[in-house]
């Protein structure tokens, strides 16, 4: 069975476990009983979200006439990353699209969504901290230690991403070592030409970085646009329960948010994002069925949303081109470079 497919049915598997153990008809009445003013603010703050982040994004690429045109990328990086494991296809799916459509270069395309990256979990993860401080007393020992341990294995991989940020010949060497698997594990016709193109890549992507670094303005702005980001999401779920009635430790809405959009990406359809939520407000003292609820709202008004409108947005974009014409385009592009 294919990875894809494993992930899928383990999600279906997760979300129908979540509603049984919160038993369907609380979890139902949960539902009917929430204010839909609130949950419609929530939708409305999942927009401006959205819009925010590929502010953001046109600020990393230090472009911001190019709103209009990235907007529907970003949305459908948002659809892929939400029907993919570890949200892992969306992010260079996009840097593609912008590569396309913007005539971007694609080692730049690609440095402006690892930088969004990096940017999201610095923040989630202080983030995550500073809530478990609010709540360290409310959460039961066993739970807090997998918290911890959860935080503990993003700030290794963050210190990793930022050492090999730091470290170029580190990426490169990195890099080549993946050819050389590739060429090993496959004899592709355009293997070669991949592998030219991925150090290009590569280089650009080096150069990018280094220019974003020295736009201060640029970064800090950054910074503040995934701090409100992020405030936004955890406003968000503090709103959904005030919605349901619930009242709530500030903290522990601070932690299911962050360490939720830390790792609930492992899993496709928003599950792991719902289970997390679920986890976390159920070990702060919230009843099973109103986590869960609370968990599944948080889902259906903000994953659940993106994949529709990432579907519309394919419509007004051009992604339909073959490999073959894609490669044709970039040597093409190489000549008149040489020329």
């Amino acid at each position: 069975m294919k990875s894809k497919q494993f992930s899928a049915i383990l999600s279906v598997i997760l979300l129908v476990g979540l509603i049984y153990i919160g038993e369907p008809s609380e979890i139902s009445e949960r539902f009917t009983r929430t204010e839909l003013k609130y949950i419609l603010l929530v939708v409305l703050l999942y927009f401006i979200n959205v819009f925010t982040k590929n502010l953001r994004w046109c600020v990393i690429l230090n472009d911001l006439s190019l709103f209009k045109k990235t907007l529907p990328l970003y949305f459908i990086g948002l659809s892929v990353n939400s029907i993919t494991p570890g949200r892992v296809g969306g992010e260079p799916f996009k840097a593609y699209l912008l590569n396309r459509n913007v005539d971007c270069r694609f080692g730049k395309s690609i440095a402006s969504v690892f930088t969004e990256r990096v940017m999201d979990v610095v923040i989630l993860i202080a983030f995550s901290i500073v809530g478990i401080f609010f709540v360290v007393e409310d959460i039961e020992d066993d739970s807090l230690l997998s918290i911890l341990l959860q935080l503990l294995l993003m700030i290794l991989l963050l210190v990793f991403i930022l050492y090999t940020i730091s470290h170029p010949t580190l990426l490169e060497t990195i890099t080549r070592k993946f050819i050389t698997l590739s060429k090993k594990m496959s004899s592709h016709r355009y293997i070669h030409f991949f592998e030219k193109k991925l150090v290009s890549i590569i280089f650009s992507f080096k150069e990018s970085l280094k220019e974003f670094t020295k736009m201060k303005k640029n970064a800090v702005f950054g910074f503040f646009l995934s701090c409100a980001i992020w405030v936004n999401e955890a406003l968000r779920l503090y709103l959904i329960l005030i919605a349901m009635g619930i009242d709530v430790n500030l903290g522990s809405v601070i932690v299911a948010s962050s360490v939720a959009a830390i790792v609930g990406g492992l899993l496709p359809g928003g599950a792991g994002n719902a289970a997390i939520i679920t986890t976390i407000l159920s070990t702060s003292g919230i009843g099973k069925a109103d986590a869960t609820a609370a968990g599944l709202i948080m889902v259906l008004t903000s994953i659940w949303i993106a994949i529709p409108i990432g579907i519309v947005s394919s419509f007004l974009c051009r992604i339909d081109f073959s490999l073959d014409q894609l490669i044709e385009k970039e040597k093409a592009s190489e000549n008149e470079d040489e020329g």
